[in-house]
């Protein structure tokens, strides 16, 4: 016979849940530390042996005890591990209580077997088999009517229907009490290990999503003590500040190391470099690949040379006479003719003329521009200066225009008609057209120099005529023959470079070129000597110049620094200026000196006015253009004191005979009247 006690069935049970426990993760033990280590487990982990030379009632009972002695059956309340969890899921809760009211029916089946089972096998005797299968005896005698019990050793629970199909046959002859009694025990078991099964599986859901949330609150506290770290290890804003100040200080120096570096490889070794010299080659190759952004961040910060026109109208910034550089340009409107009228009313200034270049701007006009739509479009192109112009001046083969590009018009006409006719609604009398031999370069890419300057030209002197009547303009930068063989009604032309105020040694270099220009320009327009600065340390130099140039007299003075004393020489208490009547050139004796460098030739320049000749004696010695360095430079910073004669033969109109010299001067007196007679129509007296 089979013996198949309560306790076999609980030690079986008891070892699969062990062995799911196993499975669980770290989590779930640390939470649930008795579901692995309950009493009842801890005993029946390895089920033991049965000790067969016993009685089996007396082996029965001593299991039965040794049972009822662990933590779990002593406790009538909830399991340790249901009580460490606290307030769990009231789904676990009624797991728990169905898991006890099946323990405690249990019991009562395991009561009533043990008694049919220990009333069928005798008093006397007991057999069992042991876990290799052979039989043991106990005692000496053994009645016809005994029973041989048999334990089985393992059961799966998940497997029972199929293990109840294979037990021997002496099962079956059991009496059918016992039968029923030992079925019921078993599917009594099954349904203990399912709800003991739903309670772990809840268990685990439970501990996960614990360990989840502590894993969250974790990071939680990470990040906030992480926050807390790098605000404690933050600057405050003073230091914020400070290191902000000595990072741009920092900055700034290395910016300007670089660049002082590079103006010294560039004035030490690009400059003086010859024209077609392997050194101007390779820095142009430089220029036009890896230095190409470079150059134009120092044009455009430096500069104006890269920037265009978008507009024909003033900004915001000629919103009154007193607008400073802080006015908020895009909320303010212009009013442009209200800052001219205010000039000329408070300052009782007879003329005021504006700037602009033949392109427009120095960088011409910028394409693709609303405000210009219906006025002209531009394209933007890219000059190639030729091999002469290059040679003249290799610096061109970098410079903005070539880098930067020039936006064209497309209507020149249209564009300086839009244009003048704003100005001309202005208050203005008048314009000075700068950077005209520019366009000539740009014709490389255009067809032509020659046919680009007659187009602008032509366009520039239409629209002059129309709205500044009295040919109220000046012009700049033409000194090629490509401008100035253009101009069929504008007649006066600056004849020299610029004036450069912070340039000691372009001082008398500016009044050498003015006057040897005047011999070949003189002949084709009226010679602009162009402005200077009566308080500058070669003030008086250039306002003789001026007095005997036969062109405009006019300052850049910077308000507030005016010398009077000189002015006053130049100008009479009325507004009018001793204005000579032909360009100033020089004389004779000169002509083929080398006013600037011999070291013993002094420059004279005549002229006439309607009374006498007037000659100018200047001593331009010590400084002039280096063509090799491509810069003015000082070469005798000492001057010498040299020494000429002056006579009336210098005065071109005095060498002739007296019988020419008298229709001369008659010529002189008409001549003097037709300018009289200009000057009064145009406002200037006499």
């Amino acid at each position: 016979m089979v013996l198949i006690t309560q306790d076999t069935f609980y030690q079986e049970n008891a070892k699969r849940m062990a062995e799911a426990s196993d499975f669980m993760q770290q989590e779930v033990r640390n939470l649930f530390p008795t579901v692995a280590n309950t009493g009842a487990i801890a005993h029946h982990h390895t089920p033991p042996a049965a000790t067969w030379d016993a009685p089996a009632d007396a082996a029965v009972a001593a299991k039965e005890a040794e049972i009822s002695s662990s933590q779990d059956y002593q406790r009538g309340d909830r399991p340790d591990w249901a009580e460490q969890r606290g307030t769990g899921s009231s789904k676990s809760a009624a797991f728990v209580a169905k898991a006890k009211a099946l323990r405690e029916e249990r019991q009562k089946h395991a009561q009533l077997l043990k008694q049919k089972v220990v009333s069928s096998g005798g008093s006397s005797t007991s057999a069992g088999v042991s876990r290799d299968g052979s039989e043991q005896q106990s005692g000496a005698q053994q009645g016809p009517a005994t029973q041989k019990p048999v334990l089985l050793s393992t059961l799966d629970l998940r497997t029972l229907p199929q293990e109840m199909k294979k037990l021997p046959k002496e099962i079956q002859k059991l009496p059918k009490e016992l039968q029923k009694d030992f079925t019921h025990l078993v599917e009594d078991s099954k349904v203990v290990v399912e709800e003991s099964n739903q309670v772990l599986r809840l268990a685990a859901a439970e501990a996960a999503a614990e360990a989840e949330a502590r894993l969250e609150q974790a990071r939680s506290d990470a990040e906030v003590q992480f926050k807390k770290a790098i605000k404690k290890a933050s600057p405050s804003p003073r230091q914020q500040f400070i290191l902000i100040r000595w990072a741009q200080k920092v900055a700034g120096a290395l910016v300007g190391v670089a660049t002082a570096a590079f103006l010294m490889f560039y004035q030490w070794v690009v400059e003086p470099a010859p024209p077609h010299s392997l050194r101007v080659k390779a820095f142009a190759a430089l220029t036009q690949g890896v230095l190409r952004g470079a150059m134009l961040t120092f044009f455009a910060s430096a500069s104006d040379f890269t920037r265009r026109l978008t507009s024909v109208e003033a900004n915001a910034k000629f919103s009154r006479l007193d607008a400073g550089p802080e006015e908020d340009w895009e909320a303010v409107p212009a009013d442009f003719r209200r800052v001219v009228l205010s000039i000329k009313q408070n300052y009782n200034v007879r003329y005021v003329y504006c700037w602009h270049g033949l392109p427009a701007y120095w960088g011409g006009v910028m394409p693709d521009t609303p405000t210009l739509a219906g006025v002209t479009g531009s394209t933007l192109v890219y000059p190639k200066p030729t091999s002469s112009i290059a040679e003249v001046e290799p610096s061109l083969l970098w410079s903005p225009a070539v880098l930067a590009g020039v936006g064209i018009a497309d209507n020149p006409y249209g564009l300086y008609s839009a244009m003048h006719a704003y100005l001309a609604s202005s208050a203005v009398d008048g314009v000075k057209v700068d950077c005209q031999a520019g366009v000539g370069l740009v014709g490389s890419v255009l067809g032509g120099g020659p046919a680009a300057a007659r187009q602008f030209q032509a366009a520039l002197e239409d629209s002059i005529a129309l709205h500044f009547p009295g040919n109220h303009a000046i012009n700049c930068m033409c000194h090629s023959s490509e401008n100035f063989y253009r101009f069929s009604r504008t007649a006066v032309a600056r004849v020299s470079d610029d004036y450069y105020p912070r340039d000691p040694a372009s001082s008398a270099p500016h009044i050498g070129a003015c006057a040897f220009n005047s011999v070949y320009l003189g002949a084709i327009i009226q010679p602009d000597w162009d402005m200077f600065q009566s308080a500058h340390p070669a003030g008086v130099l250039h306002g003789m110049a001026r007095a005997v140039s036969g062109g405009a007299v006019y300052v850049s003075d910077k308000p507030g620094l005016h010398d009077f004393s000189l002015l006053r020489k130049l100008v009479l208490p009325d507004g009018s200026v001793l204005r000579a009547l032909l360009p100033g050139r020089p004389t004779r004796d000169c002509l083929f000196s080398d006013v600037m460098r011999d070291k013993k030739t002094l420059l004279k320049v005549w002229n006439v006015n309607p009374v006498v000749g007037v000659v100018g004696v200047f001593n331009l010695q010590g400084s002039s253009w280096d063509r090799t360095k491509r810069k003015f430079h000082q070469h005798d910073k000492r001057g010498q004191q040299l020494e000429t004669v002056v006579t009336p033969a210098d005065v071109e109109p005095f060498r002739l005979q007296p019988a020419a010299a008298a229709a001369a001067s008659d010529g002189a007196d008409n001549g003097s009247s037709r300018w009289a007679g200009a000057a009064a129509a145009a406002g200037v007296a006499a």
